[in-house]
């Protein structure tokens, strides 16, 4: 018996399953989720806080200064730039978040618990804040703990 044929799959589109040269088709393995555990470990949320905790060493007032600093170390800013962090607008949504303006527990905690730096972002500027259970828990979400836009008026 003749394998069967191979259908061609659009770019970006990954078959959900493969066809071995016996003609037995087998399950493509998965990447398996993250846990919570995984995803506070993760080089990009270790990365953040690390900046975070020196942007906060340093102040706000010599926010600028300390990226200056921090861009000039060669380690760093190629870490940073791995992972698209050194760019403007990310580096104001880090400064930020190390100095928020509103909900600073809730950053603090958010941030510990990594989640992304968009939310983190919308947290630190009173746009968005984190879910609680009615004993004042938080709720945890996909990444990290669940943050929730506030209601538009």
């Amino acid at each position: 018996m003749l394998p069967a044929p191979r259908r061609a799959h659009r770019a970006g589109i990954m078959p959900c399953s493969a066809v071995t040269e016996l003609g037995v088709v087998r399950p493509l393995p998965r990447a398996p989720m993250k846990t919570a555990a995984q995803m506070v470990n993760d080089a990009k949320v270790r990365l953040q806080k690390e900046v975070v905790a020196i942007l906060r060493r340093s102040g706000p007032d010599q926010a600028r200064n300390t990226w200056y600093h921090i861009l000039l170390d060669p380690k760093l800013s190629t870490e940073l730039a791995s992972y698209d962090l050194d760019a403007p607008p990310r580096q104001s949504h880090l400064t930020k978040v190390a100095f928020p303006d509103y909900n600073r527990d809730d950053v603090n905690a958010a941030l510990q618990a990594g989640a992304h730096l968009n939310n983190l972002y919308a947290l630190a500027c009173g746009r968005s804040h984190i879910a609680k259970d009615s004993a004042g828990r938080y709720l945890q979400g996909k990444k990290g703990l669940k943050i929730v836009s506030n209601a538009k008026a």
